[in-house]
This record gives C-alpha cells, sequence and structure tokens, in this order.
C-alpha cells in the first residue's frame, strides 16, 4: 500500500497531527500514520493485521455507537462518529472518526480510510460546562428568593424552584408564559409588563417594590424587586429579576403600627401614668392616673424622687437609677426601665418607665425630665408563661429521649436471646437445609433490630448525634444479603427481585455497611409493598466523583404503583405519606424515608425518586465511600471465628436477665473460656474480692446495684476487689451516645451493645487473652 503513496503524500501523511488508519475489506489495518501512534500509543507493527476496534475499544465505549459504526461499515458508507476509545496504557480518551470506503480505479472495493482526531480536551471541556451548568442550575433552584429571566414581552425564558412553588407549577412549565398565566390579576400583568418595557428603555438597574399573588392561596404578596436590563447574543432584550419576598417584613410593620394605635387608642381610653421630675428641686409630679395604677391617692404619697425610690421593688432599685444616671449623663438617648412597683397592698406589678430630659440649665445640666407609666405586670406573666412552656418543652424532649432509652433496652433484651442463640446454634452441626433456615432468622432478626433502631435513628437525627462507622465490607456481599432477606416478601406476592450491580463497581468499600443496608432495606422493602405485579429492581453503579472516593449510586426500580408529581414534596418528610388512602392500604408511619434521607447526606450523598403514576418509581441514593485494599474475602464475612484465642480467660458475667446470662455464658463456653455469673453489681464486688479474674463482662441495668455503681466501687478498690484495675466491658441494651458516654465515664473500658455478636465478643476478648 505505501508504495503506491508518492513521496509528498507519503511526506504529508507522516507530518499530519490527524491519525490515518487504513484498512482491507475484512477490516484489518494495512498502514497507520505516525499520529496514529501518537493517539493510541501503539506501534505501527502493533497495530498492523489487527481490527482497529477490538484494539481500541473498551467497557466505557458507547454500545449504540459501536453498533452505529457496524451497520455503515457493513454498509460500506462514509460516516462520522465520536467514541471513547482506550489508550495502550489503559487510560481512555475520545477521537473524532472520518471513515470513508475505498474504491480503485475500476470502482472496486477494496477497503477503508479513517482519519481519527483526539478531542479528550473538548470533551473533557463540555463535562466541565455541564458541571458548572448543574451546579449554577443548583444554585439558582435553592435560592430563597425568587429568580426570573423574561423577554420583552413578558415572557418566562427562565424560574427557579422559588418562584414556581410560587405558582404552584415547575420552572420547565412557566418557560413561554406570563404571570398572568398563573392567576396574577390582569391590572397587575399589565403593571409588570410595562416596568419591563419601562426599565429596559432606561438601560439601567432598578429596584422595585411590588405585590403579587399566591396561586395556591390566593394571598397577596410583597416584594423587593431588583431588575436588570440585559441583551442576548441575538441583541434581544431581556430582563433579569430578582425578588425578595418581603411579605413578613411588611406584615410585621403593619402589625407594629397596629399596635401603635391600639396603644395610641388604649392610653386615650385609661389616662396613662405621667409624670415630671424637677431635677434641681427633687420634686415630682404625677397625674392622677400614676396614683391609682399603684392604689393610692394623691395625697397619700409625697411628690419627690425618695417617695418614687421607696415604691421601687428593692432588688430592682439599683438598675432603676442606674438607667436614670445614664440617661442624665447624656449616655442613652432616652430613660428606660421596666421594673417592679409595689402597690399599697402590697402587692408587686411590673411597670414600663420611660422618660428623657426635656431641659438644661446654662451649663447644659439636665434640669427636668417628663415620661410615662405603663402597668405591663400581664406581660411579664406571659413573658414568665413561655419560659415555664420552655423549660416543660425541654422537660418533655428529656422524658422522650429516657423513653426511648428504655424502650430500647426493654426490645433488645429478647432480641438478645433470639440472635444470640441462633448464632450459637449455627456453630453446630446442622443439615444445609436447618442451616438456611437459621440464617434467614438471624438475618429477619438483625432486620427487626434495625426496624427496632429506626425510632432511635429519628431522635438521633434531630439532634444531630447520629454517627457513622468506618469499616470495610463487601458491596455485594451487602446487597445480595439484604436481597435474600426480602426475597420472602417478594415470592409471596408473585414478584421478580432483582439484583443488577454494575462490574465497575468495586467489590470492597469503607464505609458504614449496616446505615447503608437500612437504606436499602427501606427503599426495597416500600418498592415491594406499592408493587401489586411485575419486578422490583435493585441497580448499583458507579458516578463521576470530584474526590478520591467512590460514587455509589443506587437505584431501586418497581413496577408499582407510582407517585403523582404534587405529592412527592410529601415524601421524604417525616410522618408523611402521599395521601390517607395510601396509610390504610399499606400502612406505615412514613419515617423510613426521612431517615433514609439523613443517612443519605450523613455517607456524603444526596436522595431522590422518579416516578410514573400507574407505570412505577424509581427511587435512587448516592453515597460517597474510599475503596479499600484488597483482603481475603473472608474477612469480610459476618462469621463465627473459629479459632482460638491465645488462652483460655477466666470471665465474671454479671447480668441479672437469666435469658442473656444463658446466651453470654453459651458464647463464651464455645469461645473456650471459664465462666462465673452473678446477678447484680454487688454479687460482682463480693465475686471480685474472692476470686481473680481476667476480665468482667458488665450489664449496666440490674437491681441491688447497677453496672456504673459497680463499676465506680471497683474502680476505687472498694468492697475489698482484689483487681482494681481488672478490665470491664459494658453488656448493655442501651445504645446512645449518652450511654457510651456514661459506661466509660464510670471506669468501664470497652462497649459492647446487646444482641451480642459472637465474632464482635471474640474479637474484643482476643486483646485481653493475647
Amino acid at each position: 500500500m505505501q508504495n503506491k503513496l508518492t513521496p509528498i503524500c507519503a511526506k504529508v501523511i507522516d507530518q499530519s497531527s490527524t491519525g490515518l488508519i487504513i484498512t482491507d475489506v475484512d477490516r484489518v489495518v494495512v498502514f497507520v500514520n505516525p499520529a496514529v501512534t501518537k493517539i493510541t500509543g501503539y506501534e505501527a507493527e502493533e497495530m498492523l493485521g489487527r481490527a482497529p476496534g477490538n484494539l481500541l475499544q473498551g467497557s466505557l465505549s458507547d454500545a449504540d455507537t459501536v453498533a452505529f459504526m457496524h451497520e455503515k461499515l457493513n454498509k460500506q458508507e462514509k460516516f462520522s462518529a465520536e467514541i471513547l476509545n482506550y489508550h495502550k496504557l489503559g487510560h481512555p480518551y475520545w477521537v473524532q472518526l472520518d471513515i470513508s470506503p475505498l474504491y480503485d480505479e475500476a470502482g472496486n472495493f477494496f477497503g477503508f480510510m479513517a482519519f481519527q482526531m483526539d478531542i479528550t480536551a473538548r470533551k473533557q471541556a463540555e463535562l466541565a460546562l455541564a458541571r458548572q451548568s448543574k451546579l449554577l442550575r443548583t444554585v439558582i433552584d435553592e435560592m430563597t428568593d425568587v429568580l426570573v429571566l423574561k423577554d420583552a414581552n413578558g415572557k418566562f425564558l427562565l424560574g427557579n424552584k422559588a418562584v414556581a412553588s410560587f405558582y404552584n407549577t415547575t420552572p420547565d412549565d412557566m418557560v413561554g408564559k406570563d404571570d398572568g398565566d398563573f392567576g396574577v390579576p390582569e391590572h397587575l400583568n399589565d403593571f409588570f409588563r410595562q416596568n419591563v418595557l419601562a426599565i429596559m428603555a432606561k438601560g439601567e438597574t432598578e429596584i422595585v417594590y411590588e405585590n403579587s399573588r399566591d396561586a395556591v392561596s390566593g394571598e397577596e404578596r410583597h416584594f423587593k424587586s431588583t431588575k436588570k436590563p440585559l441583551k442576548d447574543e441575538h441583541g434581544n432584550h431581556q430582563i433579569l429579576v430578582i425578588a425578595h419576598d418581603m411579605t413578613p417584613e411588611v406584615e410585621a410593620q403593619k402589625k407594629v403600627a397596629e399596635s401603635e394605635l391600639r396603644l395610641r387608642y388604649v392610653l386615650e381610653a385609661t389616662q396613662e401614668g405621667v409624670w415630671d421630675w424637677d431635677v434641681r428641686t427633687g420634686k415630682v409630679e404625677h397625674n392622677s392616673h400614676w396614683y391609682r395604677m399603684l392604689g393610692y391617692d394623691e395625697n397619700e404619697i409625697e411628690s419627690n424622687i425618695e417617695s418614687f425610690s421607696q415604691l421601687v421593688y428593692e432588688s430592682d432599685r439599683a438598675g432603676v437609677f442606674a438607667a436614670i444616671t445614664h440617661h442624665l449623663e447624656n449616655k442613652t438617648e432616652r430613660y428606660y426601665s421596666e421594673h417592679r412597683m409595689r402597690c399599697k397592698d402590697g402587692r408587686l406589678v411590673w411597670v414600663q418607665d420611660r422618660g428623657r430630659v426635656v431641659e438644661c440649665d446654662e451649663q447644659g445640666v439636665p434640669a427636668r425630665m417628663v415620661g410615662s407609666f405603663v402597668n405591663i405586670h400581664e406581660r411579664k406573666e406571659a413573658e414568665a408563661d413561655l419560659v415555664r412552656a420552655k423549660q416543660e418543652a425541654e422537660a418533655a424532649n428529656r422524658a422522650k429521649s429516657e423513653f426511648l432509652a428504655n424502650m430500647s433496652h426493654e426490645i433488645r433484651t429478647p432480641m438478645n436471646g433470639v440472635i444470640g442463640m441462633t448464632s450459637l446454634l449455627l456453630t453446630t452441626e446442622l443439615a444445609e437445609e436447618q442451616r438456611d433456615y437459621l440464617e434467614t432468622i438471624r438475618s429477619s432478626g438483625e432486620a427487626l433490630l434495625t426496624v427496632i433502631n429506626d425510632i432511635l435513628d429519628f431522635s438521633k437525627a434531630e439532634s444531630g448525634q447520629m454517627q457513622l462507622e468506618a469499616l470495610t465490607f463487601n458491596v455485594r456481599d451487602v446487597a445480595q444479603s439484604t436481597i435474600d432477606m426480602l426475597s420472602l416478601q417478594a415470592e409471596q406476592k408473585n414478584l421478580a427481585l432483582i439484583l443488577d450491580i454494575d462490574r465497575v463497581v468495586p467489590n470492597l468499600l469503607i464505609g458504614d455497611p449496616g446505615r447503608w443496608r437500612q437504606v436499602l432495606t427501606n427503599l426495597l422493602g416500600n418498592a415491594i409493598k406499592f408493587t401489586r405485579q411485575g419486578s422490583v429492581t435493585l441497580r448499583i453503579s458507579t458516578e463521576p466523583s470530584a474526590t478520591s472516593n467512590v460514587q455509589l449510586r443506587c437505584d431501586v426500580i418497581d413496577t408499582g404503583i407510582g407517585i403523582p408529581l404534587n405529592k412527592r414534596e410529601k415524601l421524604f418528610l417525616p410522618f408523611s405519606q402521599v395521601d390517607a388512602s395510601t396509610t390504610r392500604n399499606f400502612g406505615g408511619t412514613g419515617l423510613g424515608l426521612s431517615i433514609s434521607r439523613h443517612l443519605a447526606h450523613l455517607m456524603g450523598g444526596h436522595v431522590g425518586v422518579e416516578s410514573t403514576e400507574g407505570q412505577g418509581s424509581c427511587f435512587w441514593f448516592t453515597v460517597s465511600m474510599p475503596e479499600a485494599k484488597a483482603q481475603r474475602e473472608s474477612d469480610q464475612q459476618d462469621e463465627v471465628v473459629s479459632a482460638p484465642s491465645a488462652r483460655h480467660l477466666r470471665v465474671l458475667l454479671v447480668e441479672d436477665n437469666i435469658v442473656n446470662q444463658k446466651v453470654a455464658s453459651a458464647m463464651l463456653r464455645k469461645l473456650g473460656h471459664h465462666i462465673d455469673a452473678v446477678g447484680n453489681g454487688e454479687e460482682a464486688v463480693n465475686q471480685l474480692s474472692l476470686l481473680d479474674y481476667d476480665v468482667v463482662l458488665m450489664d449496666c441495668q440490674m437491681p441491688v446495684m447497677d453496672g456504673f455503681a459497680s463499676a465506680k466501687m471497683i474502680r476505687s478498690g472498694g468492697g475489698g476487689v482484689r483487681n482494681a484495675n481488672i478490665p470491664i466491658i459494658a453488656l448493655t441494651a442501651n445504645v446512645m451516645q449518652e450511654d457510651k458516654d456514661a459506661c466509660y465515664a464510670s471506669g468501664m473500658n470497652a462497649f459492647l451493645a446487646k444482641p451480642i455478636q459472637i465474632n464482635a465478643l471474640t474479637t474484643m476478648l482476643a486483646d485481653y487473652a493475647s
């Protein structure tokens, strides 16, 4: 082939920055120029005799584009395409391909000629632009202020979620319409249109105060709008409007004005108390109402500052005269004080006392002050009521937390027996069918425990106390076990339950597998519940990440009842359902999705939904987690550790619940340790005064003496304990952070939550047995 090229053509081809590949009729490379090597990394000798597609295309190459190219090649037609190829070193890159069939002088087809140009930089720029556009759209949509872009006719070119919500529509639906299409009265719509034209004509940014009407409530809203005239790339006039909803401020001002008006009426009706003080002589004149508010006749009190001082409540007197002195020294614009006064009958009433200097002598020294006097006792009592209500609310919140902690303890205690005994049975000789049943019991028990934890999780989310673990886990194992756990529910409804994991998803990640499983379980459980026929699919893939972490995306796709567009905003609110009929037909509190959203955010991701009513829904969430280094698969499985400890321990088990005693003792004996069990903290102290032990497993809530008091006594050396530094491991069904803190504060060394997992117990004791 090269012999057919003239020297000039050969030189041009060799020096061209555009890659040239020529293939024969079988699409096998017969010629490449140096630019191809520069683009692909393959030398000419490595490409000759090979099919370019097989060599250069890979897992990320678009299948539709590949199919299109094959179709054109089969038809021997000229075409252009953009495709992702792979460099010899393994990294992907983008090329622009222009492929033409080749014919000889006789018109016989003898191969293809492909020009390729590296367009990776352009593609990366396009991706960056797309990300920036998405970010800008997000910023615009998340603004609390209204943002719109209009043309010269007042038609919307762009709107954010704030204005769309105001008009009870979507940003996309607003484009091409004006305010009048969303219920704004014609006179207001005309005002908006004329105002736009006037600002465009001036060409200057203006701030306009205007009103509009809420499309849902019909309520008139007040806006402070900044309007900036613009021109698009074609020179067409546009205007950008950023409007701040001032309705709360306007309403507040109205209320203030109304309050002042009412106060004036009250003053006129009640004859507010007035005083006039001659600062030089100390004489004070009061009007009759001043006396009546305190229950005195006018001649019962001497009219001087000393008499006023005696009527001020002793505890408030210093503050009152400090405020007066500050004003007399010109440190304040006026005198103002709220304090208590003693009435004739001995009662204390709160008053608002205010005044100012109205005369000074020739040297500028204050000579006269006048002021007014108002009874504010009811307001002060209301404020005290608010303080009491706040204290009662805080007490109620503490009571709720205590209830949740107690509920957690009471439920986890029997769960400890169920899960613990199941785990022990799994270590015995079992038939395959028996093992499968027991695995199902254990998985279901752990799932039930997760559901129980939802209530605690919601409490933690409310208080900002939810925390995540950082463990290495196998993505596929956790996903598969979640599917297995829910498969029975799907089978009972004749639904196909499908797991689809993209092969590029890493096996091992570092994160909180329990919380990740919790979100999966919630979304899959909801999908099964709301799907009558068809399938539920869990699809796990990755998304581009701006960090070194893996951005994992999980889509739960069903063929269920779907969700109306105007109901979706309620989905992720706590205790919310789409409507009352959903609650009746399907049950549920609406708490799970709220927790799932909080967990997704904690794990660096987001949650969302796409749905078509009557056809199905896709709930998705993303999480950001680092990839773990490869390790033996067995290290990731939640199985019983069968390797013996370095030595057998002598363990003192302190547990009042007989079932829990039985479970923990069986586990410890299974691991080869020697056990003595007692029923409360007092017995534990006595036992430790008699015998030496290697470690204490201490329940926290027990009769006679609880675990906290017992741990403190042991650490202090009380009761004659032989070893005040013996390791103490807390065993408790209370798993709130404050519970853990209390364990450590009492002197305990470590913390194991019930239900006890035998592998966690083994790992914990291994440190003391080595």
